[in-house]
């Protein structure tokens, strides 16, 4: 089977690049070169009756993506994401590392990307540090309203809210397999996916459905999964079942968004990745977001809002979690934005997370300067 895969890979990387070997002048090639990226620095304070701790969090990365020929493209992003605590060296300023490596073929609706990638599903974060993988994925547009998408890998980074259970040196390492359609019809939006990782899972289909009228959009998303054979010792159920739904009211002014969902009692595990970016969720880098995912009987609910005063936004919300059989949260939070300008955006927020089980509430500062070019 891995024979047959190597080979598979091969022909396509053959059959994508043949002819495509004649060098090419250096003042002709960085015509056709698109550079990007983004420098970030962060910083997070948690204190709670036991400690307080600090965290410097400095990230760079440049996207670099060049037109090989008329149908062929090669990107890479090179990236170093350092965290920075009292008891680090000055010297241990991080590494840079390759984030992603690949190459694309297009032609009319068509495009296929092999190399190391974005994992761009429900279930994995696509940020620059989010979930990779080495693999290969074809999309195809030429239906009308109609995306379509599949994808493999041979290995994956960054699947850290399944290891609690099974191991990250085993399920990064086995054959993950996705396809996925996306249609835009009217004021509905859908979206239909499915993927197995050998091993690890025999089946996980998300379905989300969508409908925007004017200022008001309704949504609501359901997430199976079966796991496979070896992998039936870990929970009482060999399958569950996750659901969520939410309301938004958004104009030029303010925004008002509610939610809900529910894990399943008996076999949890959803999603790959706490930030997950197409799961109803209450919001980036807050507690809660890391309290409830993949935990059996999880009931989480939240409400937030907010305002827009020319460069500067304001939100605040509430979140809870009746966690079943472990202890409930609440958490309480106030953001503060400014866009210094199209490229340059200023985020600062305080939370509160409050437990049963702990008298001292858990405080969280994070500030976040972000240019992306």
């Amino acid at each position: 089977m891995k024979t047959a895969k190597l080979c598979f890979s091969a022909v396509l990387l053959s059959s994508l690049f043949s002819g495509v070997v004649t060098a090419t002048p250096l003042e002709e090639a960085i015509k056709d070169v698109e550079i990007g990226g983004l420098a970030r620095y962060r910083f997070y304070g948690n204190s709670d009756a036991n400690q307080d701790k600090q965290l410097n969090r400095f990230t760079g990365a440049i996207d670099i993506v060049s037109k090989v020929t008329d149908n062929v493209k090669f990107g890479t992003t090179l990236m170093v994401d350092k965290f920075d605590n009292p008891q680090n060296s000055p010297s241990s300023s991080g590494n840079i590392e390759v984030r992603r490596f690949w190459f694309e073929h297009f032609h009319d609706d068509f495009n296929v990307k092999i190399g190391k990638l974005r994992l761009i599903t429900p279930w994995t974060n696509y940020a620059h540090a989010g979930t990779h993988g080495n693999g290969m994925v074809a999309e195809y547009y030429g239906l009308e309203k109609l995306m379509l998408i599949g994808g493999y890998y041979n290995q994956v980074n960054g699947f850290v809210n399944i290891n609690q259970f099974i191991p990250q040196s085993i399920y990064g390492q086995e054959d993950f397999f996705y396809v996925g359609a996306i249609a835009n019809i009217d004021s509905f939006t859908a979206q239909l996916w499915g993927n197995r990782m050998t091993n690890i899972l025999d089946l996980m289909t998300y379905f989300d459905l969508s409908y925007k009228y004017e200022n008001l959009r309704l949504r609501g998303q359901i997430n199976y999964a079966k796991l496979a054979d070896e992998q039936k010792n870990l929970f009482s159920s060999d399958n569950g079942i996750f659901y969520g739904f939410e309301a938004e009211y958004k104009n030029d002014k303010f925004f008002v968004n509610a939610g809900y969902t529910k894990t399943d009692d008996d076999m949890p595990i959803f999603t790959f990745a706490a930030d997950a970016n197409r799961f109803i969720q209450f919001g980036d880098n807050l507690q809660l977001i890391y309290k409830g995912v993949n935990l059996p009987d999880a009931q989480f609910m939240f409400i937030k809002g907010g305002t827009k005063i020319d460069k500067l936004g304001l939100e605040a919300g509430y979140g809870h979690i009746d966690a079943g059989q472990s202890s409930d949260f609440d958490e309480y939070y106030a953001q503060v934005s400014y866009k210094i300008n199209r490229n340059l955006i200023f985020t600062t927020f305080y939370s509160v997370l409050k437990s049963e089980e702990k008298e001292q509430d858990n405080n969280k500062l994070y500030v976040d300067l972000a240019y992306f070019f």
